[in-house]
């Protein structure tokens, strides 16, 4: 097949870019689709690209924002935007069969724009976003999901790496409000508790978040002091190109994400254990519903307000969940094992019979 894929934000290494959501789910696309052997032409919405870092293959065509303008004349069998608001307006320069527009959560616009044309679809990131559209829009039948290609199959679990990878983002700035905050302080402490508790290291990504000068949480809530009663079982990492994350994480054995999607898909391809709670935005995958409140006692990561502090676990409470997963085989691959089914949507394999669902389908007629 012929497939054209737009890509959204700077990407300089290829499909191995950093990046957010959309970005990442796009890059996963291209990789995939070019291992498959298909021919690929990608381009971004709006920021230049380059390969960097990134080998090249030879069926992927990359090109620049300006120079979409002259696919004109070529005619693609599907071409797929992750990034749909900022697309709209250059899909008219892409000739396609099918259109398949990719959404991260749903937006109120969406069902104002609509998607009229019989070849227009739109692509759900996960298995619970698709059940959440709602039912009565027009063209419900050309909604599926599309999940973002994670690899080829699961990697062995990393029990014996006895590390913890703290990969919330955000959560010390000073514009979070102050009971999130005060959230990720207890799940901080427990987790320096877990690591003395265990000999087990600490890796922190994103570490530039962790500069007392600029977060003045950080000294609120004592984490830098509390960090140096480990000193030097912790790990700094500050902004990893995506390749180097994906082996820097895989030597950790569980991941605290909080309430955030962080990096709870990649973590379970790896192997590793998220420690996940009822209001993660995974925790509502249809194949694994109480799975996550059964980890975490059915308490809630991350407060929202006063009322919630009945309702989240105590930093004691979090230790100990950590020590069972650092400690006991049996536990860490229980919920390896019960958390995975949630991303095998994600595996490169998955992905293809889903690409496949949007070429055979064929739209009701109305």
């Amino acid at each position: 097949m012929k497939i054209f894929l737009g890509l959204c934000g700077r990407c300089m290494d290829g499909f191995e870019s950093s990046g957010r959501g959309e970005s990442r789910w796009a890059q996963g696309l291209v990789r995939c689709l070019a291992n498959a052997g298909h021919e690929i032409v990608m381009a971004p919405d709006m920021e230049e690209c380059s390969w960097g870092i990134c080998s090249r293959p030879d069926n992927v065509l990359m090109l620049q924002p300006y120079q979409k303008r002259s696919l004109y004349n070529m005619v693609f069998d599907l071409a797929i935007f992750t990034s749909w608001l900022t697309e709209r307006e250059e899909a008219k320069f892409i000739n396609a069969k099918k259109y398949i527009w990719g959404i991260l959560g749903w937006k109120t616009g969406i069902m104002v724009n609509g998607y009229f044309n019989e070849n227009d679809y739109v692509a759900r990131y996960v298995r619970n976003d698709l059940d959440s559209t709602p039912q009565d829009i027009d063209f419900i039948d050309r909604v599926m999901l599309l999940a973002q290609p994670m690899g080829k199959e699961f990697k062995e679990s990393k029990f014996e790496n006895k590390r913890i990878a703290w990969v919330a983002k955000e959560v010390f700035l000073d514009e979070m409000n102050d009971v999130s905050s005060e959230a990720a302080a207890r799940h901080m402490y427990g987790i320096v508790d877990a690591c003395k508790r265990t000999g087990a290291s600490l890796a922190i990504f994103s570490c530039h978040e962790f500069d007392p000068n600029k977060n003045k949480k950080l000294i609120k809530y004592g984490i830098m002091e509390k960090l140096d009663e480990i000193g030097d079982k912790v790990i700094m990492y500050d902004t990893l190109k995506f390749k180097q994350y994906q082996e820097e994480l895989g030597k950790c054995s569980v991941v605290v994400p909080m309430h955030f999607a962080g990096s709870i898909q990649e973590s379970l391809i790896l192997g590793l254990v998220p420690m996940m709670y009822r209001d993660n935005m995974f925790s509502v995958h249809p194949w694994i519903r109480g799975v996550c409140s059964d980890m975490t006692s059915d308490k809630v990561a991350i407060m929202q307000s006063e009322a919630d502090r009945n309702i989240i676990l105590t930093s004691s409470q979090i230790s100990d969940i950590l020590f069972n997963l650092l400690t006991d085989r049996d536990f860490f691959d229980c919920y390896l094992h019960r958390l995975r089914p949630m991303v095998l949507d994600n595996l490169d394999s998955s992905v293809m019979r889903q690409i496949d669902k949007f070429l055979n389908h064929k739209p009701d007629s109305k």
